[in-house]
C-alpha cells in the first residue's frame, strides 16, 4: 500500500479519556482520526474523579461541559475535593471544607468530580457526533512503520483481524503499552 491508501491521519490506540479527548479535538480541527479501544464497554470501576478546572477547559472547547455536568453524581452545591458528613450527605449534617465556588474566579471553567466511566461515555457521545471512527472490542497486537506512517494490527477477540494504517499512531492505552 502506498501512503495514499492509508485509513487515517491520525490513529489513536486506547479509547480511554486520553485517547477520546485527542480524538475530539482533532476531529474539532479537521483531522481525520480513528479510535481503537479493546474494552466493547466502558469499565465500572470508579477511578479518575477528579478532573480539574483545566480540564474543564478542555471540556468547554469540546462543547461538552454541560454533559459532563449532568453526568456528575455530586450535585454543584457540595463540595469537589472534600467533604465530611456525620450520616448521609443529604442529611445537612456536613462539612465542605473545600467548596469549588471559592477558586472559581481564578479559572476559565469549573472542576468536576464524577467517575471516569461516566467522563467516557460523555467522550464517546461527542466522538459519535463528530462522525468519528471508534472501534470497540478491537485489540492493537503489532505496529510497524511503512514509508509515510505506520500499520498497525488489530484483532477481536473472535481472531477477526485487520490492518490499519495512519500517517500518525498515538498510544493512549495505558501503562501496558
Amino acid at each position: 500500500m502506498t501512503e495514499a491508501h492509508r485509513d487515517n491521519e491520525v490513529l489513536i490506540v486506547g479509547g480511554g479519556p486520553v485517547g477520546l479527548g485527542l480524538a475530539v479535538d482533532l476531529l474539532q480541527r479537521g483531522v481525520d482520526v480513528s479510535v481503537v479501544e479493546q474494552r466493547r464497554k466502558v469499565h465500572s470501576v470508579p477511578k479518575g474523579q477528579n478532573l480539574t478546572q483545566r480540564t474543564g477547559e478542555h471540556f468547554q472547547a469540546w462543547g461538552i461541559s454541560e454533559h459532563i455536568r449532568n453526568a456528575s453524581l455530586i450535585p454543584q452545591e457540595f463540595g469537589s475535593a472534600g467533604l465530611t458528613s456525620y450520616g448521609p450527605l443529604t442529611s445537612g449534617r456536613n462539612y465542605d471544607w473545600f467548596n469549588r465556588a471559592s477558586v472559581r474566579r481564578y479559572y476559565g471553567a469549573d472542576n468536576e468530580r464524577l467517575p471516569q466511566y461516566r467522563t467516557e461515555t460523555v467522550l464517546r457521545q461527542r466522538l459519535a457526533k463528530l462522525n468519528g471512527t471508534f472501534l470497540s472490542g478491537w485489540k492493537a497486537y503489532s505496529l510497524q512503520p511503512y514509508p509515510g506512517g505506520a500499520e498497525v494490527r488489530v484483532e477481536q477477540p473472535d481472531g477477526r483481524r485487520r490492518r490499519m494504517r495512519a500517517r500518525f499512531v498515538v498510544g493512549c492505552d495505558g501503562s501496558n503499552s
